[in-house]
């Protein structure tokens, strides 16, 4: 520990965080969960993503990227990869509504809905503050995979085979880039 700075560990149900304090501003440095077979703990969200099961509790610090267009969910992205968080209805159990900018830590249950990996069953969430949206990842049509799911991405020189056309909600529109298709769903 460095001077003006205090060390907490905080625990809440079958997890434990490590918490340090460093002149007045309070990061998440450590997060475990005691359950489903012996202690685990992630570092980030790549790592809740690829090497934590379905059903496992996990915690995940990020900055919140979307808003109340897709409904209650909202995505959340770190410097290694975005996941969605559903809290299984509005956010009124916890003290705000996340908003596009806010860095938060989440704890909840990793499932998957409609092919989505998200963390839902929220037991805890925390803002420790704010910070810009991170850049848009460019990419190409051919590029939108499972590996950059819950990330703002930007597909650039796009163009639609609906000229004049308005886009409705719960509709697919083919679109074109680089040569390459992909198809965009339009959510209500």
């Amino acid at each position: 520990m460095v001077r003006g700075e205090s060390l907490f560990i905080y625990f809440h149900g079958i997890n434990a965080y490590l918490l340090v304090m460093r002149y007045g501003v309070l990061f998440l440095f450590l997060s475990f969960s005691f359950g489903g077979g012996g202690l685990c703990a992630q570092e980030n969200i790549l790592d809740a993503r690829t090497n934590f099961a379905l059903g496992q509790t996990v915690t995940v610090d990020g900055i919140i990227i979307s808003d109340d267009n897709l409904g209650f969910i909202r995505y959340m992205q770190d410097e290694t990869a975005g996941i969605a968080v559903y809290p299984g209805g509005d956010w009124s159990a916890f003290e705000f509504t996340p908003q596009p900018g806010d860095v938060v830590s989440i704890t909840g249950t990793l499932t998957e809905y409609n092919g989505l990996l998200e963390i839902v069953d929220l037991s805890l969430v925390t803002i420790l503050g704010t910070a810009p949206l991170p850049a848009p990842l460019d990419i190409t049509p051919s590029q939108l995979i499972e590996d950059i799911e819950g990330q703002l991405v930007r597909i650039q020189d796009v163009s639609f085979g609906v000229e004049g056309g308005a886009f409705v909600s719960n509709q697919t529109v083919e679109f074109e880039a680089f040569g390459e298709t992909g198809v965009l769903y339009i959510s209500p």
